[in-house]
């Protein structure tokens, strides 16, 4: 009963990708959903409590797979710089993945309704700052970082790392960056974490 359960819900979360794909947010209602599933509203509304619930369930799905890889790199090393250049390559690349840029627009463009931007947020971004911050208070606590705010650190790696990229993607001015521009712009980002946050004596 459960798989028939988890199935049927991964099958409503690709139908309502395709509905949202197609027509946007906005134009997309709970009832066409249902329909094109072959159920009710109210079977809807038992997996997901809202529209706004379902719309990010689709856009976290979108890059939880590539994240998921990324966030399997974060483990002890002597070697952290390393560790952050390789999980910083990987994570900028799905980051600047046309899908999850077109994912991101249309998120940005319906945070303002009530749910969809700290739904979004608490359980993608807000989750992979909490996995990035814990690795950093180990790396903290090895003595390869000096002592500070570990979720202020995680939150400047992050920005350092898409400082160079979001803006000129999400504006269309590039349309995405090689593999070996990628490297040289999370290379920049960790010279500067380093030099904010490497141990006293390195610095």
């Amino acid at each position: 009963m459960r798989t028939k359960t988890e199935e049927r819900r991964q099958r409503i979360v690709d139908i309502a990708a395709d509905a949202f794909r197609e027509q946007g947010f906005e134009h997309t209602s709970m009832a066409e959903i249902a329909s094109r599933v072959g159920g009710s509203k109210a079977t809807l509304y038992n997996y997901f409590p809202s529209k706004e619930a379902l719309f990010v369930e689709v856009t976290l799905q979108a890059a939880h797979h590539h994240m998921e890889q990324a966030f399997t790199l974060l483990r002890p090393d002597d070697d952290l710089r390393g560790v952050l250049q390789r999980f910083s390559e990987r994570a900028l690349a799905v980051f600047g993945s046309q899908s999850f840029i077109s994912m991101r627009r249309t998120v940005i463009a319906e945070s303002s309704r009530q749910g969809v931007g700290p739904l979004f947020y608490e359980n993608g971004p807000g989750k992979g700052t909490i996995q990035i911050e814990n690795y950093l208070r180990a790396a903290m606590e090895r003595g390869q970082l000096r002592q500070c705010d570990c979720r202020i650190a995680a939150q400047h790696l992050r920005g350092l790392i898409e400082a160079e990229t979001m803006e000129p993607l999400l504006f269309r001015l590039v349309e995405g960056f090689t593999p070996a521009e990628i490297s040289a712009i999370v290379s920049r980002a960790l010279d500067v974490f380093f030099a904010a946050y490497g141990p006293r004596e390195a610095r």
